[in-house]
């Protein structure tokens, strides 16, 4: 997302889809219409809105997001990839970000990578899987549902 006080010279009109203003009115729109849920609350006699993110390159990006849908009355589920070349949840700064994002009311889940792995059978996946949520819920003492 680019902020509206930093935003390149460079771009047109239609990128003003990635502002952050902007994102704030596409989660007014859905709470027109949708009630925001979390995986661990899925029915199927209702509307409603996984909103979702994987953090694949940046945790302080995401906090940025989840301000934003704290001060909209919204929570979301942000999977964690705990093998990213991008950032390292073994880092204080970066667990903060991430103990903010559930103190927020938001949920973290797992954004698994497989390729880390050289899982052979599905045995060995929901192993592995398994082993990254423990790994997760002890670190952050929450509950992973996703």
């Amino acid at each position: 997302m680019i902020s509206i006080e930093n935003k390149p010279s460079n771009l047109n009109s239609s990128d003003d889809d990635f502002t952050v203003s902007h994102y704030r009115e596409l989660i007014k729109k859905a709470l027109l219409n949708y009630k925001f849920i979390s995986y661990k609350d899925i029915t199927s006699d209702k509307k409603f809105v996984l909103w979702r993110h994987d953090l694949d390159l940046s945790l302080n990006r995401g906090l940025k997001l989840a301000l934003i849908e704290n001060e909209e009355g919204v929570k979301a589920t942000y999977f964690i990839n705990i093998h990213s070349e991008f950032y390292n949840i073994n880092e204080k700064s970066q667990q903060d970000i991430i103990r903010k994002l559930i103190s927020l009311g938001h949920e973290i889940a797992i954004h698994f990578d497989s390729s880390f792995y050289q899982i052979i059978n599905e045995n060995e996946l929901v192993k592995y899987l398994n082993e990254e949520a423990l790994y997760l819920e002890r670190m952050f003492e929450t509950k992973i549902t996703a």
